[in-house]
């Protein structure tokens, strides 16, 4: 299977290729290995089958589309956590079309402009080409700068520009203006299957090859027991996130009824342009995917299949809670982050959907990024987790997002001291009215601890001050580590001080990640797409009190598997 590892020069200081001195077998039980992992953090999702890892072919000269900066002579990309550009000629990893251009670019450096990154993506009849300049730029500049790069090689089928400020993190920018060559060039990785538009910025599998499998398998996981892609005709697919149209045209070409959801709309109208131009039926619906699903669900739609590939940040709770609501017979998850994909699994489980199999796709050879295809049944959802339990009471283990329910078999039981919906953590219930009347009292004086994860660094120890400035009321709290500039926090509090928890610290400028009532939404916006946080981070992790017969009880939780894995990932 290839060299056992391959040599580069730009090596270590490019870091696009960190898996690079691994044979290439090693890197495909290094990304099982990180999915194996990402999953088992969550107990609910024991009993499922992880496969092989599908392995690519090539892996070398196989991306379609690269983003590269721009810095005097060099064209490359920025050394680890530093802005020097490390230039990268003859990478390994870009097909020989796109080397070419490339090649053409770094030899007319400097060009005629103040570009700061280029964007390259190959199709089917040539390379678009869009570079990022200053939105002060001259329109009429802009025009000669695109006019240069389309006569440097013959490949470049299309130049657009973009606009991005000098400190933006994003490399592309907005404000894209295509102004030479077509808009779009029609891609077909698949011979065997439709084509659909490439465009300038769009995303794009970067292994043509991997993309092709990833779709056969996914037609595979819609048929039954392995039969014939003819037999998806007449299956109704939603398939949400679903970009330029990729993998609904192929669906369509087999007869299956797809509805098509993006919330961008100028890559919906190339995939309805595209359905037209090849005799397609394909629906589409622009917009978000929890708004289209909402919407769906209004209409009483139903469908036997629903497709998601979102990005690094997974589902949000709603989008996850109204796909469940439609009941597809089959659920399958295309993810490019572990973390997430176990996140929003182990929430599925709560909602009816159990994770049957999980196969890692090596997406982006010599990278440790891991694609994987999920596939789901319907299944009852999980008992709760009964953490513990006398003649009086019954205390579990409750998950994020779930509304707090008894077990089954304490149908009368009374709920006590709920956690608000997204919050995890130890719930109480009364067995009996009776019982419910003698644990409230005892609730009045029992000690709870939170775990919190405050923005920036609060003072090792200290007091919150809750309910306002004319309150008396006080809670304690140490800070128990300091987490990638944040700060873990241990909270001791009166279960009835929880609702006033996250308040008291935003009104000392340390809220709590995630916090969507007052948190910061800079902050919470960062934390959901780069550890996927997808709530507060707050959990009650004990529970103190004196129970009517004079027993003291105390009650654990051990910290989500969501919360874990945001702290994980932040200490990596």
């Amino acid at each position: 299977m290839n060299a056992p590892s391959l040599a580069c020069p730009h090596r270590p200081r490019c870091p696009g290729c960190p898996l690079l001195e691994l044979s290439y077998p090693a890197q495909l039980e290094q990304k099982s290995s990180t999915l194996a992992r990402a999953l088992a953090l969550y107990p609910v999702l024991a009993g499922h089958t992880l496969e092989a890892a599908v392995a690519a072919e090539p892996v070398t000269a196989f991306r379609v589309r690269t983003k590269l900066v721009v810095a005097g002579s060099a064209l490359g990309l920025f050394a680890r956590a530093t802005h020097d550009v490390v230039d990268i000629p003859g990478c390994l990893v870009q097909r020989p079309r796109l080397k070419a251009v490339l090649d053409a670019l770094r030899a007319a450096l400097p060009l005629p402009g103040p570009v700061s990154s280029l964007d390259l993506r190959e199709a089917d009849e040539g390379v678009l080409v869009t570079a990022a300049v200053p939105p002060s730029f001259p329109p009429r500049e802009r025009q000669a700068l695109a006019e240069r790069i389309a006569a440097l090689a013959p490949h470049v089928a299309s130049v657009a520009v973009s606009t991005r400020e000098s400190d933006a993190p994003q490399l592309l920018g907005g404000g894209l203006e295509v102004l030479v060559g077509p808009a779009e060039l029609r891609h077909r990785p698949d011979p065997d299957a439709p084509w659909h538009y490439a465009a300038h910025g769009a995303f794009v599998q970067a292994h043509a090859g991997q993309l092709v499998r990833l779709h056969a398998a996914v037609e595979a996981a819609l048929t039954q027991h392995g039969a014939p892609a003819r037999s998806l005709a007449g299956l109704g697919v939603l398939e949400l996130y679903a970009g330029s149209g990729a993998l609904a045209l192929r669906l369509a070409a087999h007869g299956a009824r797809v509805t098509l959801v993006e919330s961008f709309a100028p890559a919906v109208q190339r995939a309805e342009s595209a359905a037209r131009e090849q005799g397609l039926e394909l629906e589409t619906l622009t917009a978000d995917a929890g708004d289209a699903l909402a919407l769906l669900a209004r209409e009483g739609a139903r469908f036997d299949a629903v497709i998601v590939d979102p990005p690094r940040r997974g589902l949000t709770p709603d989008v996850r809670r109204l796909i469940a609501a439609l009941a597809p017979e089959r659920l399958i998850y295309v993810s490019c982050a572990p973390e997430t994909l176990a996140r929003d699994a182990a929430d599925f489980a709560r909602l009816g959907y159990a994770l049957a199999h999980a196969t890692p796709f090596d997406m982006i050879p010599q990278t440790d990024a891991v694609e994987t295809l999920a596939r789901f049944v319907r299944r009852e959802p999980p008992a709760p987790s009964v953490l513990a339990e006398d003649a009086t009471f019954i205390a579990i283990d409750k998950p994020p997002h779930a509304r707090a329910g008894a077990p089954g078999g304490a149908e009368h039981a009374v709920p006590l001291a709920v956690l608000d919906t997204p919050a995890s953590g130890v719930c109480i219930f009364a067995k009996t009215p009776d019982s419910a009347r003698s644990l409230e009292a005892a609730l009045r004086n029992a000690t709870a601890e939170y775990v919190l994860l405050a923005r920036g660094i609060v003072h090792a120890r200290g007091t919150l001050l809750l309910g306002g400035r004319k309150s008396n009321t006080r809670v304690r709290y140490e800070r128990t580590r300091i987490v990638a500039g944040h700060s873990l926090l241990s909270v001791r509090a009166a279960p009835s001080d929880a609702p006033m928890l996250t308040r008291a610290l935003a009104r000392i400028g340390h809220p709590v990640l995630g916090d969507a009532r007052h948190g910061d939404p800079r902050s919470n916006a960062h934390f959901s797409h780069r550890y996927g946080l997808d709530r507060a981070f707050f959990h009650l992790s004990t529970l103190e009190l004196t129970l009517p017969v004079g027993k003291r009880s105390r009650v654990e939780s051990p910290l989500a598997p969501d919360l874990r894995a945001v702290l994980g990932m932040m200490e990596h």
